[in-house]
């Protein structure tokens, strides 16, 4: 298979929604962020700490290509609104994701060409992941 790229090491998205907006046809990238606060904890009398998991948080940044200002319109009419966020990777074994996430960030880059905006959505509350291995 020399030459060929290997789908081993990626997946599609079948699905991208953001606020009920389908937005798969213009999506460049998803990035899926889940991190866990913690605090060290240790047995009496113990040297060796041992981290416990504390309040959980999720983020998702999401790139996309436009080619007008409709595109913009819509991507700067999200920023401050709560809204609800659906993923779906095509692959057979991959991810279904959904939550509810606040719109806090908007990057827009304006070339001659199409242009390139971006949002950042901070979880509210826990998602709902389903993952096959």
């Amino acid at each position: 298979m020399a030459g060929q790229a290997s789908r081993k090491y990626s997946a599609d998205v079948s699905v991208l929604s953001v606020g009920g907006t389908d937005i798969l046809a213009m999506f460049k990238s998803v990035t899926l962020r889940i991190t866990a606060e913690t605090m060290e904890s240790r047995a009496v009398k113990d040297f060796w700490k041992f981290p416990v998991g504390r309040i959980s948080s999720w983020q998702i940044d999401i790139s996309k290509t436009v080619e007008d200002e409709s595109g913009l319109t819509s991507m700067i009419g999200l920023y401050g609104a709560v809204v609800t966020v659906n993923f779906t990777t095509s692959a057979a074994k991959g991810i279904i994701f959904s939550g509810s996430a606040l719109v806090n960030e908007f990057t827009g880059n304006f070339p001659d060409e199409a242009q390139e905006h971006g949002i950042t959505l901070m979880g509210r509350g826990q998602p709902t992941v389903t993952y096959t291995p």
